[in-house]
């Protein structure tokens, strides 16, 4: 069987796991929707004829670009096709919104610290550590996750609905989301909300699965995760944990802890993030012959150190595990570009 499957990033995701997964003779190809939008290019309906099963996330914003002319198409050559639903919940996080770095964006949670009560207090350095404590009580969350909960499932619902999906997730989502982790962050699903939809998908095309599939620990889109605040879990009675912080579109591989993520989030945290321009080194200031190699275009993120004045040097106090065992480091300026979050 050869199988397009449209969309975004989930598309990718699933042609990934059809391809380790989905026993006999079959060919998956996908088409990224958000790529052809930007380059204004039309959708290749004359490719349909080559495929016998169409599978796609419909779009209904985007004029040329909505699906219903690919419904249409299909249609009139006798295409089958299976829809699911753009794959977004952000009921583990209070408010999530876009918080950018520069050209690089991710999901942020700004909201917090209105939640924890630290407005007003937010440009002071010393009430860091009340708002990290902050973080792990849940009577600052009891209030605004139930809300949350209900809103993004409706938004969710009301998706499913008017796209008249084939798979559903909502009811799924509803009945697991306590005892497993379905996201990673609010559009990018972990491998149980994943195997939900998958084995979906395959029981409507007629696909047979590896029994192996569903065991496997790595994460299909593992390099992205928005922390799940342990006040958050508490409020919401979830029987996991996960606080890690990970981006590697910006980030590069490493894994944050969820203080390094606090202090991003914290207006006077003071992390920046350095986008080498050139293959440069970073030297440590306690000792000027350890030094990091960095290749042009290369990531790091540190809280800078305004009390250290190097001519022509930035100084930062290296964050993340790689860089557990060096620490406090100069950076050549003219080799960097630095950019702040958008708290």
């Amino acid at each position: 069987m050869k199988v397009l499957i449209y969309g975004g990033c989930h598309a990718g995701a699933l042609k990934r796991i059809f391809d380790r997964y989905a026993l006999g003779e079959h060919r998956f190809d996908t088409l990224t929707n958000y790529q052809l939008i930007a380059a204004k290019t039309p959708f290749p309906y004359e490719r349909l004829a080559h495929y016998d099963l169409v599978v796609f996330n419909p779009i209904l914003n985007k004029e040329d670009w909505n699906t219903v002319h690919l419904e249409d198409a299909c249609r009139r050559i006798g295409r089958p096709f299976i829809k699911y639903p753009w794959l977004q919940w952000a009921g583990y996080w209070p408010t999530p919104r876009r918080r950018t770095w520069g050209r690089f964006a991710e999901w942020g949670l700004s909201s917090v610290l209105g939640l924890t009560g630290m407005l007003e207090s937010a440009s002071d350095p010393a009430a860091f550590e009340r708002f990290y404590g902050a973080l792990f009580e849940p009577r600052h969350f009891a209030a605004a996750m139930p809300q949350m909960m209900e809103l993004t499932t409706e938004q969710l619902r009301k998706r499913e609905q008017e796209c008249a999906v084939d798979v559903s997730i909502s009811d799924f989502i509803l009945a697991n989301y306590r005892r497993s982790q379905l996201f990673l962050t609010p559009d990018h699903p972990s491998n149980a909300l994943y195997a939900h939809v998958v084995r979906e998908l395959a029981r409507l095309a007629g696909l047979t699965l590896d029994p192996a599939y569903g065991s496997q620990a790595i994460e299909v889109q593992e390099g992205v995760r928005t922390p799940i605040l342990p006040g958050v879990a508490e409020a919401i009675g979830l029987e996991f944990s996960s606080s890690d912080w990970a981006h590697h579109e910006f980030l590069g591989r490493t894994h944050y802890t969820l203080r390094e993520w606090a202090l991003s989030s914290f207006p006077a945290g003071g992390v920046t993030l350095g986008v080498a321009k050139a293959n440069t080194h970073i030297r440590a200031l306690d000792n000027e012959d350890d030094s990091v190699g960095i290749v042009r275009n290369g990531r790091v993120l540190a809280v800078g150190l305004p009390d250290v004045d190097i001519p022509q040097h930035w100084a930062g106090r290296l964050l993340g595990a790689d860089n557990a065992g060096f620490r406090r480091a100069r950076f050549f300026r003219a080799h960097w570009d630095f950019v702040q979050p958008s708290v």
